[in-house]
């Protein structure tokens, strides 16, 4: 990423608006989380699934590349009695240290930092992800191919990292994106 995508953030980030729920697809598999532990939101912006993480009971940081959604995320950790470490970052250059026992991508395409983040996880640790694939174009013209996954992609990429799937899944959701949705464990 560059100066401009973080500028373009934490322009993004700096509107009002309410906090957006987390990710119906990692809230319908909450029971797969550990009771305790370290957990990553990566990208995570405002905080909308770092802090569901952190309201779970895991010592949860979030990544991202704006300071500005950052700082929401920490102001509305403080505001529920949550406590989240944030961490300004661009994920393309460098990846949080580890090991973490869950990692949360939600929208954010992780061709670039995969392998350190599947490195960066305990030995039994999670990686959650969610993201359109190329089929989201067939009703939706953003965001573009250039951001999306391959059909199967997902899947195939976190089985080639050794990766052990719990759950795997592509479709159309909810709110009609086609997503690539898994967890995936590490052996």
């Amino acid at each position: 990423m560059s100066a401009d995508d973080a500028s373009r953030w934490d322009a993004r980030y700096a509107e009002p608006g309410l906090p957006s729920p987390p990710e119906r697809f990692f809230q319908a598999h909450a029971h797969r989380l550990p009771s305790s532990g370290r957990a990553l939101d990566v990208a995570g912006g405002t905080g909308r699934n770092g802090l569901w993480l952190a309201g779970c009971g895991l010592s949860t940081s979030i990544v991202d590349v704006s300071r500005v959604g950052l700082d929401v995320a920490q102001r509305r950790a403080e505001e529920r009695g949550l406590s989240v470490q944030t961490i300004c970052l661009d994920l393309e250059e460098s990846t949080p240290r580890g090991p973490w026992d869950v990692i949360l991508v939600a929208w954010f395409l992780v061709r670039g930092p995969w392998e350190g983040l599947v490195s960066s996880l305990s030995i039994g640790g999670s990686l959650w992800v969610v993201h359109p694939t190329t089929r989201n174009t067939e009703r939706h013209a953003r965001p573009s191919a250039r951001w999306l996954l391959e059909p199967g992609e997902l899947d195939a990429r976190a089985r080639a990292s050794g990766l052990e799937p719990l759950v795997s899944e592509e479709g159309w959701d909810e709110d009609g994106r086609h997503t690539a949705r898994g967890i995936w464990r590490r052996r």
